[in-house]
């Protein structure tokens, strides 16, 4: 989605993937964001929170709480300065995925 401040990326609700990975009473999200983060857990997770609350703004985020982050340096690219671009390969070539030289 990567709209409003572009902070996030996308929000996956795992139970649509498998039932299994969340109790029938809960939903269990996969949050990308797209920023250098702060060392914290919480600002991140606020921001989850604001945004989804920005996207839908009929539901509440407030009991949204956090399990788990991790924090993956490479796994977007295109948001570094000091790596190459998308588009950086000469001819009909685009990098995707992890990448950090060319």
């Amino acid at each position: 989605m990567n709209v409003g401040d572009g902070r996030l990326n996308q929000v996956t609700v795992l139970l649509v993937v498998a039932r299994k990975y969340a109790p029938a009473d809960r939903r269990l999200l996969s949050a990308t964001l797209l920023w250098e983060q702060p060392a914290d857990d919480e600002s991140p997770a606020e921001a989850v929170r604001e945004t989804l609350t920005t996207w839908y703004p009929k539901n509440s985020f407030g009991a949204l709480c956090l399990l788990r982050t991790d924090r993956i340096e490479f796994a977007q690219p295109g948001f570094r300065a000091d790596l190459p671009t998308v588009d950086e390969p000469d001819g009909p070539v685009y990098f995707a995925s992890e990448y950090t030289t060319w």
